[in-house]
């Protein structure tokens, strides 16, 4: 049996500003639902083609930081505070990895 591949940004090409926003939107209300557990969100930022750089867990919450040379869409900031995450998108138009 075959199961066909869900289409996620990573098997994607290249987004413009518009398609970005509304990937970042629904990304991160797929995150949202993770709010609590740092590990889970970097196994779906990975899932989705990101590095991650860097992270930090502390008492009162904890951040991500990752990037995407592959798909050109720059690097993404995740910040909790354990009950919402907070997505930054940021974009590095003429880097290349």
């Amino acid at each position: 049996m075959t199961v066909p591949l869900s289409q996620s940004p990573a098997n994607e090409s290249q987004k413009t500003d518009v398609d970005s926003t509304e990937w970042a939107k629904k990304f991160e209300l797929r995150l949202n639902q993770l709010s609590s557990d740092m590990w889970a969100a970097s196994a779906l930022l990975e899932q989705e083609g990101f590095r991650v750089n860097s992270g930090n867990k502390s008492a009162t919450g904890w951040f991500l930081t990752a990037h995407d040379g592959k798909q050109r869409r720059g690097g993404i900031q995740l910040q909790s505070d354990g009950t919402k995450i907070v997505l930054t998108v940021t974009a590095y138009p003429n880097v290349r990895y």
